[in-house]
């Protein structure tokens, strides 16, 4: 299943808190906290950058972005060249965003090719790790990777993007940053921060023009969940416990959070989307409770 939120959404109220749709849940748009966007994102000319596009989700949100109009610099460590090559008016540029020098050669290179960056996908993820024993190494990758290499993305975007009044940037983190990732601690302590980070750039700068989406996924179709690299059998738990996406289905999310195209997803995927953080954070609800209401929903 795809969850997720757009902080910057004015979909955030709607018939979930309609108490003939239990349970609700409390808007904190209406104490302030989170500014509203009137409007979606038309993606012809838009220069979108992509990291770990080399495959899964990465590459099919390339794809998509690029067959709605969009000028593409995709990046990864090894392998982008190819989907450069299958894309229109698309660059590759090799960079290791586990490093804040990586992060700013992508985007220098970016600017250098396609001019400025009105999207940035921070989607590039590891799962390694088991526990608290694992070395520092394994860590310090983990933290680099799934978080870091967001905060050194956004300190060399947003002077850009604040002095224009506009940026969009979107992070893939995982179900593992709304609940854990059993068998990998690095992978839910970074993921999970991953999504703090998000929402603290949609509350801090959202209202100097700022767009912040999040992607949670809990499974889709990669080697990332095929290989299990997280360990203690997490990738068997995640096929145990939902349905498993594809790649394809992770990237109509993505383009329909960027758009606000709701009409491109299917009912069920667009309250995932825009309400399950909603519920599990406002509202304090269990798990079971919010699979309680899709169960209703989808009824």
């Amino acid at each position: 299943e795809m969850c997720g939120r757009d902080w910057s959404s004015d979909v955030c109220s709607s018939d979930l808190s309609n108490p003939s749709s239990p349970p609700p849940y409390r808007d904190t748009r209406s104490a302030g906290r989170i500014p509203t966007y009137d409007g979606g994102m038309d993606l012809r000319d838009r220069h979108v950058v992509v990291t770990g596009a080399a495959g899964g989700i990465g590459s099919a949100i390339a794809k998509r972005l690029n067959d709605a109009g969009a000028r593409l610099t995709v990046s990864d460590l090894h392998g982008a060249d190819a989907l450069a090559r299958d894309l229109t008016d698309a660059v590759s540029v090799a960079a290791d965003i586990g490093t804040e020098s990586g992060n700013i050669d992508l985007i220098e290179a970016a600017r250098s090719t396609h001019g400025e960056i009105d999207l940035f996908f921070a989607n590039a993820g590891v799962a390694i790790g088991t526990d608290p024993m694992d070395a520092e190494g394994t860590w310090d990758t983990a933290f680099a990777i799934n978080l870091h290499a967001h905060r050194w993305a956004a300190r060399h975007l947003l002077p850009s993007w604040l002095e224009r009044g506009e940026g969009y940037f979107c992070s893939t983190a995982s179900a593992a940053g709304l609940l854990a990732q059993i068998g990998s601690a690095p992978y839910s302590v970074t993921k999970h921060g991953a999504v703090a980070f998000a929402e603290w750039l949609a509350i801090t700068y959202g209202a100097r023009g700022l767009r912040v989406s999040c992607l949670c996924p809990q499974g889709v179709n990669t080697n990332m969940l095929n290989s299990d690299v997280a360990g203690g059998g997490g990738g068997d738990v995640v096929r145990a416990v939902g349905s498993v996406l594809e790649a394809e289905e992770g990237a109509e999310v993505a383009l329909a959070a960027a758009t606000k195209d709701l009409e491109r997803l299917p009912g069920e995927a667009a309250d995932l989307l825009y309400h399950l953080l909603v519920l599990l954070a406002d509202a304090g609800l269990s798990p079971e409770d919010v699979y309680a209401v899709l169960r209703q929903r989808q009824g």
